[in-house]
């Protein structure tokens, strides 16, 4: 029976000594998460996004006169330059004295012709609440379609006027991105998928492989549990035969000769 307990103490031993370098390398990266950065850091690995079933979307563009104005994920691009973020899709840009006009579903953003944010527009500014076009008129006005009417604005982009349809409108083009064009801006734009931080909890717990990770995880406290257990048991074995008169009578054998 000794022989048999050892044998398995030994295999249990060796997957316990496994998952406790996991759970001890995991454990030690979250003590540390905060110095090391982790929890400001979003993954972009596309089999983490897999795991969290999260699908990156295809980046998609609008070119004005100066600048390529792109989306990827949430955030916004005037070339290269991450401008701002908005999770609404992008629809149009045009460029409008020295500014960017930057139309997603719900916003009309407006940048500099550096790239930085002066101001977002909403319906509580007059547009529609949704915008699916937009466009400079011959006469040089920016318009907006909502999918049923056009509206004007007035030269400070102050006042949305609703009007019918209108004969010449140049209107902003978009396109999806290349595949090439994606990874570009994927290696400039935040990550897309939860924090290092919340992976390397779901690591150490098993969550991120879903129920067959977390059972491992339970089985791991229940290995170390009999590997304690069992070596108790093969110790006090060991002390028991030590003990005995046939072992002492041994013993006192070989001390003679």
């Amino acid at each position: 029976m000794h022989r048999h307990l050892h044998k398995w103490h030994r295999r249990i031993g060796a997957f316990g000594a496994l998952i406790a370098i996991y759970l001890a390398i995991t454990g030690l990266l979250l003590n540390h998460t905060h110095d090391l950065g982790l929890d400001r850091t979003q993954t972009r690995s596309n089999l983490l996004l897999n795991l969290y079933n999260i699908t990156p979307h295809d980046g998609i563009a609008a070119s004005t006169r100066k600048s390529r104005v792109s989306q990827h994920g949430d955030s916004l691009f005037i070339g290269t330059h991450i401008a701002g973020r908005d999770s609404g899709e992008l629809n149009g840009a045009v460029y409008y004295r020295d500014m960017y006009l930057v139309a997603t579903s719900k916003h009309l953003h407006i940048f500099t012709k550096d790239g930085n944010l002066v101001e977002t527009l909403d319906n509580s500014a007059g547009l529609p609440a949704r915008i699916e076009r937009l466009g400079i008129t011959s006469a040089g006005e920016i318009t907006v379609d909502d999918g049923a009417s056009y509206w004007l604005a007035d030269e400070g982009l102050l006042n949305w006027t609703q009007t019918g349809a209108i004969m010449s409108v140049d209107w902003s083009r978009v396109r999806v991105l290349s595949q090439v064009e994606n990874r570009q801006l994927a290696e400039l734009a935040p990550g897309a998928g939860p924090s290092w931080e919340r992976v390397l909890q779901d690591l150490h717990s098993g969550r991120l492989f879903g129920t067959a990770g977390t059972i491992v995880i339970d089985l791991t406290g229940i290995v170390i549990l009999l590997l304690a257990v069992s070596g108790f048991i093969t110790l006090l074995m060991r002390k028991r035969r030590s003990r005995s008169p046939e072992v002492a009578f041994s013993q006192l054998e070989r001390q003679a000769k």
